[in-house]
Parts: C-alpha cells; structure tokens; sequence
C-alpha cells in the first residue's frame, strides 16, 4: 500500500505522526506511558523513514560505470645471473709438428719427382713419421731409383726458420759438385716462414741441375696447402743424449748372450747426434751383432705413427709404452728392427739392422739394452 503514496503524501503523513507523539505529556501516573508513547513515535518514525528508503530503493536504479582501479604491477626484481668462475685453461705446449701433414707423398708429386731424376723413383725409409724431425718442426724425406739400383736419389727436408735440419748432409751450399762420379746439385729456398733443402742425384747428368730447381719449386709451391711445421717447446722434463761411456758399465755380455761387448759413440753425421753403438764383433759376418741406441727429445709426439706402422706393442720395465717395429729402407732389401721406447714425454730407440743373427734373439738383446739405459736418462 506504501507504493500507492506519493512523495508528498508520504511527507504528510510522517508529519502528522510526528506531531501527535509530540503532544503526549508525561505527568504523573502516565510517565510510563509516555514512555511507551515515545518509543512508539520513534517506532514510527523509523517505519516512516523506512518507507522513504523503501521507496527510494524501489525506484529505477542508475547505472554507473564504476571506474577501473588501476592494476599495480609489481616491477619485477632482477634476479642477478650468476656470473661463472672462468676455469684457468693449463697452458698446452706444442709438442712439435710435421709440415705436409708429416707425410712425404704431400712433399710433391711423383710425376714432378720422376722428371727431374729423369727416372722412376720410388720413396724409402720408416712408415711411420720421424720424431727427430717432427720436434723441430720439419720433415725430412728420401727417395731412390725404383727400377734401377742406385741410379738416382733425391732428398728433401722442410723445416721452420732458425731448425737445423737432422741431416746434416743436407745442408750445403747451393750448387752442384761432383759425387763419385756423377752429379749433384743442392738448392734450397724458403716460403711460409719454412725453409727448404733439396738435393738430388742421377747418372742422368743432364737433368740434374734443372731437376733440382723443379723439384725446390714443386715443394715452395705446396708448403702453403698444408698446416706449416711447428717446433716443439723444450721442457725439463726431456732427455739428453746417453752417455756413450756409462752406457758401456751397464751393458755386459752376459746379459745379452754375446761373447764380447763393445760400446762406442756414433759419428754426428749418422744424423742421430750423441748415438751409442753397441757391438759384438766377429770374424764371421753372420755371427756379429750390433745395435745403435739414440734418444729423441720429446719424441713421443710420433709414436701413435709408429703404432700404425704396424708396430708390435711389448714390455720394457720402466717404459710408459714400447713398440717393436721394421724399418725397411726399400733400397735392397736392408733396413732394420727398432724398439722405440717412450716414458710418454721422449722416445729412445735401440735399432738393430737386419741380416745378422738369425731373427728370434734381437727383441731380448733390444729389450735388455733399453731397460740398462733407461735410468741413465
């Protein structure tokens, strides 16, 4: 019935019921009924003023659109990246390496090669790379006349400025000069920061002198196809050259099964400088028996190619490894067994030639040899 009010008449009719609880007089016995009177107004009035609110709240509702309270996106706290400890790399020493790959067939071309000996030639020497080389930075490569005996040779050795080569005999003037009765000219040149020696040989005489600078050239021109030789780097660790007169107090005859013992050093020339020889003469060829022992400072670098070779791996007492291995030189037939000995830093080599004592002995007398010098090193 509320809802059939008007706004004024709702007004006047809260007046009126205010107005008549006004008048009520509380005297005497009828204080508490004007006390019940008072709260009976403020009753109405509540349930007048209720009305009004009743009426205002039933009234159309407003729409607003209540403003967005802004997100507060927390700014992100970096998280700092830990930063790692940089790991001190040890420093690595170049242990010596071959120009050409340490191979003689990169050395040049077999059909430049056979031109300038005006022959076939044919590579002799070890399969496996030479340590005395290698540790200098260099190669050093041999071939002969393969169809006939000793007809020709040409030699050739690369190495890095301020290397030695290990044959001496490679290192001559340039020129050409007479060798027992045929020519043979040197030359030699460089290129990369790697110097060349060649020399060369051949009954044919007059293709001598061009050959050497055919072949000097064909080796300048491919140096650059290839990584370029690096020295090794000394270290206090590597071996020197044996004492050739301690080595002949530590070997006896009766620990190699000879009669007599002889021990003398090797002339430089043999390319092997500070070599000892170890000999047991005899009148009779076939009953002699010899033995070269020379070390290679840091030459272990090469002794997975010694392996490869085909190199029989044995036993020698205070040996990081050992190899017993043919060194056939491919000219006729000669050559020789060497065990190549390493404590994993050098190498030594005992090098017994072939054609002397009936195959069987040599690898103990080898070993025996090795395991008397090792601690002289």
């Amino acid at each position: 019935m509320n809802d059939e009010l008007t706004p004024s008449e709702r007004a006047a009719l809260r007046a009126r019921i205010v107005g008549g609880a006004h008048d009520i007089k509380p005297v005497g016995a009828h204080r508490n009924t004007w006390i019940a009177g008072s709260v009976a107004a403020a009753m109405v009035v509540a349930i007048a003023g209720g009305v009004a609110v009743t009426s205002t709240l039933s009234a159309p509702e407003i729409a607003t659109t209540p403003s967005p309270s802004p997100t507060v996106t927390a700014a992100p706290v970096p998280v700092p990246t830990p930063t790692a400890t940089p790991t001190q790399e040890p420093v690595v020493l170049p242990r010596g390496s071959a120009p050409f790959d340490g191979a003689c067939d990169n050395v040049i071309d077999g059909a430049d090669l056979d031109a300038a000996a005006g022959m076939k030639m044919g590579r002799v020497g070890p399969d496996w790379i030479d340590s005395a080389a290698t540790v200098r930075g260099g190669i050093e490569c041999l071939w002969y006349s393969s169809e006939e005996y000793s007809a020709a040779f040409v030699e050739v050795g690369v190495f890095p400025d301020g290397q030695q080569p290990t044959n001496p005999a490679l290192v001559q003037d340039p020129g050409c000069r007479d060798n027992y009765g045929r020519l043979l000219c040197t030359r030699q040149g460089a290129a990369d920061g790697m110097n060349a020696w060649v020399r060369i040989s051949s009954v044919r005489g007059d293709v001598v002198s061009a050959g050497a600078d055919r072949v000097l050239d064909a080796v300048l021109s491919r140096i650059s196809r290839y990584p370029v030789g690096v020295a090794a780097t000394a270290l206090p660790t590597w071996w020197s050259a044996p004492d050739c007169a301690r080595v002949a107090e530590v070997i006896d005859a009766e620990s190699l099964s000879l009669p007599d013992v002889t021990v003398e050093k090797v002339d430089a020339t043999s390319g092997r400088d500070g070599a000892c020889r170890v000999a047991a003469p005899s009148e009779d060829i076939y009953a002699s028996w010899s033995a070269t022992v020379s070390v290679i400072a840091g030459g272990a670098v090469n002794v997975p190619s010694i392996a490869a070779a085909g190199g029989q791996r044995t036993d020698v007492a205070g040996a990081a490894e050992a190899y017993w291995v043919s060194w056939h030189d491919g000219i006729d037939g000669g050559g020789s067994e060497v065990l190549a000995v390493s404590d994993g830093e050098n190498l030594l080599l005992v090098d017994v030639p072939f054609n002397l004592l009936p195959a069987g002995g040599d690898l103990p007398r080898a070993t025996t040899i090795a395991q008397k010098v090792l601690p002289l090193l």
